[in-house]
């Protein structure tokens, strides 16, 4: 899926091949970035392109999840709750709804005749008006709204204790099963700080079964943001994009920021007495194995360093090892690494 928008006439270009990931530090405008792609997936922006095509009202199914998203809301059982959908609709097809609401009239009418009898002898003897009780179920969904409690691991749903990183889960759980009910040509999912409340653990959890749902489900596509360092567990690379001061940049191959930084020290090394382009293309040809095990190492050793770069606005490189935990700090082990740092953040962090 190819998208062109624009943002602050800027034009920009993402390419969604199931999920995007919009990465950044916090107040760099991920949140703008995703409402304007939202907005264009609703077809409130006619500058908004998708495969060449402009968008229309109701081409898409849109979804949009946030912080803000109540857990317990999403769980209420209304009639056409999703949930409530699943667990419930073949049991009733299975069985006589006439049939169960004479039974439990009938275990109500029993409680009408001992309350009436109550207020015949107690209160409707003492005054004209009189009171009477009567319980009736008309329809199987009142039983279910009125009597059900839905517990989560030992938790009533209602309970505040809820552990957060369980209600996400439970949340996103809930959303593909609603994905599965739609019937639309397209399902277009955004969800603001998708990670928030999860442990690492949890949220490779959530990033490989949103993967896995759109392998087997082709026709529904998620855009995702994060303010944390996240890189790693994603496998498709070019999915990730970076948002900085509320523009958009993309590394399409960071192959071609190793080629660079490594021509560069090699040219430094020789100590030539020819200018740089001329030694680059007088070489390039003799280090594309090299270039490639650099970048193969890169992406091996280190991809939680180029993580901090697509989440931080300001990075320490350092050349030895300090207190690592600090999402600013880099340690690089020689000037190679030093200069694609230093190369990676600039990229990211420029403007056209």
């Amino acid at each position: 899926m190819d998208i062109v928008f624009k943002n602050e006439n800027r034009e920009n270009y993402i390419k969604n091949n199931g999920i995007v990931y919009l990465l950044g530090p916090n107040q760099c405008g991920k949140t703008h970035i995703l409402n304007l792609i939202k907005d264009g997936f609703l077809g409130k922006n006619r500058d908004f392109i998708v495969n060449n095509a402009s968008i229309n009202k109701n081409d898409y199914n849109v979804i949009y999840y946030d912080d803000t998203t109540d857990f317990s809301n999403e769980f209420k059982f209304t009639k056409t709750n999703i949930f409530r959908e699943l667990i419930y609709s073949k049991v009733l097809d299975n069985i006589s709804e006439a049939k169960l609401l004479k039974e439990v009239n009938q275990l109500f009418d029993r409680i009408d005749t001992k309350v009436n009898e109550f207020l015949e002898i107690n209160v409707n003897k003492k005054q004209e008006e009189k009171i009477n009780f009567d319980i009736e179920i008309d329809d199987v969904n009142e039983i279910i709204d009125k009597f059900t409690n839905i517990y989560i691991d030992n938790y009533l749903i209602k309970d505040t204790n809820i552990p957060r990183s369980k209600r996400r889960k439970l949340i996103y759980n809930l959303l593909l099963l609603e994905l599965k009910k739609s019937s639309s040509n397209y399902n277009i999912v955004f969800i603001d700080n998708f990670d928030l409340y999860l442990d690492y653990t949890n949220t490779k959890k959530i990033i490989k079964m949103l993967e896995n749902y759109h392998i087997k489900n082709s026709n529904t596509y998620f855009f995702l943001t994060s303010s944390n360092n996240i890189y790693e567990f994603i496998e498709d690379k070019r999915s990730i994009y970076h948002i900085h001061n509320y523009y958009l940049t993309h590394i399409d191959n960071i192959e071609n920021i190793v080629e660079q930084c490594f021509m560069k020290v090699c040219y430094i090394k020789e100590s030539s007495n020819i200018n740089y382009e001329d030694f680059y293309l007088e070489n390039i040809g003799l280090f594309n194995d090299d270039i490639k095990s650099k970048t193969n190492e890169i992406l091996c050793l280190f991809q939680s360093e180029i993580g901090k770069l697509y989440i931080c606005d300001k990075i320490k490189l350092v050349n030895k090892f300090i207190d690592m935990t600090n999402e600013l700090t880099i340690y690089y082990p020689n000037n190679f690494y030093k200069l694609f740092f230093e190369e990676l953040f600039n990229k990211l962090n420029e403007i056209d």
